[in-house]
C-alpha cells in the first residue's frame, strides 16, 4: 500500500469518526436528524420521545405505524428480530402515531398517540383478551343466574330445583324446592358466601343442609335478608312488622311494627325504613338492640321506593318509577340528601367516591364528590348488564345478544371489542380474576350456561 493511499484512508476514517461520533452522540442523548424537504432549520434537529409498552401476556407483536420497529443493532446487523412487549420504543420524533399491538389468540389493541419531546408515552396496563368460543358446561332452560358474594358459585333455578354450581371444579347441587317457592327473586347470598336463601328455605352449602322458614315462622313471610353483621340472621317482613330470625337457635323476634312499610335495610346496629302515610313518606332510623327511632324526616312521596345496600355511609333510596337514585347522609342535620342521579337502571360503587352505572343505551361513571358526569359509551341496543373489571381499567357490558368489553383509557378514542355474540343472552357474572364470564344463552337449538375464557 502506497504512502498516498494510507494519507487517504487515515484521512476517510478521521472524517468518518468526527461525523459518526457527534451522530451517535445525539443519539445516545435523545435527538434525531429530521429530513425533509425544503430543509427547515429550526427542526433539522429534534429532541425525540419514545413509547413505553407493557402487556398482559407478555410477547405481543408491536406495530408503530403499521411497521413493527427494531433495534438499533438489529438494523445495523439487517436481523429480522421483532420487538414484542415488554419494550421500549426510542428515538421517535414528536408527532402522531399509529400503534398497534397483536399477539395469536388475542384480539388486537390499536391507538393513535403522540410522541412528544424529551418525554415517554406510557402505553401500560393493556390487557389483550382472548378471541374464543364461549362453552357450555350446563345444560338448562333458565331466565336467571345468581353469583355468589365470593364469586365461586352459581345458582339458578329450573324446573322447581335449585341449581347450585361450584365454579372451581363445576360440580352441581340439585336442590328441590319446597311447596312454597315464589319466583326467581328470593335467591339470596349470605355475605359470607356459606349459605343461600331460595325462596324461604336457607341452604348451607357445607353440608346442604336446608332450614325451612315457611315451616317455622309461617309461608307469608316477604322480603328477607340477611344480616350484614351477623350470617345466622336473617330479617323478614310480616304483614305489617319487621322481625329477626336467628338461624343457630331457630327464633324470631319483632323489631318494628307499621302500617304501611314500603322497605328497609340495614346499617351497622340499626335499620333504615322507609314507610307510607298517605301522601307522606318518612324514612326512619331505628336501633335494633333497643328497638328506638333514632332519626326521622320526611322525603317526596313515590309508591316504588326502594332501600338498597348502604354503602360508603349513605343510605340508597331507589325509585324504581322515574329510575332515579337518592344518596342520603343521615348523620347530617341540616341537609341528609347528599347526592341524586337521574336515570338509572343499575349501579356499582367502584371506589369510594365514584360509581359506575347503566340505563337502557349509556354508561356513565360518576363522581359523587365533584359531581362529574363522565360517558363511557352510548349505543343503540339496550344494555343489559355493566361490570367494572378487577384490574380497573376496563367495564363488561352485554346486549341481548352479545358481551363487549370498554377501556377506560379515553386517549384518542376508547377501544370496545365485542368478546362474543349469540342468538340470546343473559345474566352475564364475571369471576374474580377476571378471566371467565359465565352467562346463560341461547345458541341455536342449544340453551344452557356457557363460559367465555378472555
Amino acid at each position: 500500500m502506497t504512502k498516498k493511499t494510507r494519507n487517504i484512508l487515515f484521512l476517510f476514517f478521521v472524517i468518518l469518526f468526527f461525523t459518526i461520533t457527534p451522530l451517535a452522540s445525539l443519539y445516545t442523548a435523545g435527538y434525531k436528524i429530521n429530513f425533509s424537504w425544503p430543509p427547515r432549520l429550526n427542526t433539522a434537529l429534534q429532541k425525540t420521545g419514545m413509547f413505553i409498552i407493557e402487556t398482559e401476556p407478555d410477547g405481543a407483536q408491536i406495530f408503530i405505524d403499521e411497521k413493527n420497529p427494531q433495534s438499533l443493532l438489529n438494523r445495523i446487523l439487517n436481523q429480522d428480530n421483532s420487538i414484542n412487549t415488554p419494550a421500549k420504543i426510542k428515538n421517535l420524533l414528536p408527532g402522531e402515531y399509529n400503534v398497534k399491538i397483536e399477539l395469536d389468540g388475542y384480539w388486537s389493541w390499536q391507538k393513535k398517540l403522540s410522541i412528544y419531546p424529551g418525554e415517554a408515552t406510557q402505553i401500560k396496563d393493556i390487557k389483550l383478551f382472548k378471541k374464543d368460543l364461549p362453552i357450555k358446561i350446563i345444560d338448562a332452560k333458565i331466565n336467571d343466574i345468581t353469583i355468589s358474594p365470593d364469586k365461586k358459585y352459581l345458582t339458578f333455578i329450573e324446573d322447581g330445583q335449585a341449581i347450585i354450581l361450584n365454579l372451581n371444579n363445576e360440580v352441581k347441587n340439585v336442590i328441590n324446592l319446597n311447596e312454597n317457592y315464589l319466583g326467581k327473586d328470593y335467591i339470596l347470598w349470605s355475605p359470607d358466601s356459606k349459605k343461600v336463601l331460595i325462596n324461604n328455605t336457607i341452604i348451607k352449602i357445607e353440608n346442604n343442609f336446608e332450614i325451612n322458614l315457611s315451616k317455622i315462622i309461617g309461608s307469608k313471610i316477604t322480603n328477607l335478608k340477611w344480616s350484614q353483621t351477623n350470617d345466622a340472621e336473617i330479617f323478614y317482613q310480616y304483614l305489617n312488622t319487621i322481625n329477626i330470625f336467628n338461624i343457630n337457635s331457630q327464633s324470631n323476634s319483632k323489631i318494628f311494627e307499621e302500617e304501611i312499610c314500603l322497605d328497609y335495610t340495614q346499617d351497622k346496629d340499626s335499620l333504615i325504613i322507609i314507610s307510607q302515610y298517605g301522601n307522606t313518606t318518612k324514612i326512619k332510623k331505628l336501633l335494633i338492640k333497643d328497638k328506638k327511632i333514632t332519626k326521622e324526616f320526611d322525603f317526596p312521596y313515590s309508591s316504588e321506593y326502594k332501600l338498597l345496600n348502604n354503602e360508603n355511609n349513605l343510605v340508597h333510596l331507589y325509585d324504581n318509577k322515574f329510575e332515579i337514585l337518592y344518596l342520603i347522609n343521615l348523620d347530617s342535620y341540616f341537609n341528609p340528601l347528599e347526592d341524586v342521579i337521574n336515570n338509572i337502571k343499575k349501579y356499582q360503587w367502584v371506589s369510594q367516591s365514584t360509581i359506575l352505572y347503566y340505563n337502557d343505551f349509556e354508561i356513565w361513571l360518576y363522581n359523587v364528590g365533584t359531581k362529574d358526569k363522565n360517558l363511557l359509551t352510548r349505543i343503540s341496543d339496550k344494555i343489559a348488564y355493566a361490570e367494572w373489571h378487577p384490574t380497573g381499567k376496563y367495564v363488561i357490558y352485554s346486549t341481548e345478544k352479545n358481551i363487549n368489553i370498554i377501556e377506560l383509557d379515553k386517549r384518542e378514542r376508547r377501544n370496545i371489542t365485542e368478546l362474543t355474540k349469540v342468538e340470546k343472552i343473559y345474566s352475564p357474572q364475571i369471576d374474580n380474576n377476571g378471566e371467565i364470564i359465565y352467562f346463560g344463552a341461547k345458541i341455536g337449538n342449544q340453551e344452557g350456561i356457557y363460559k367465555l375464557e378472555i
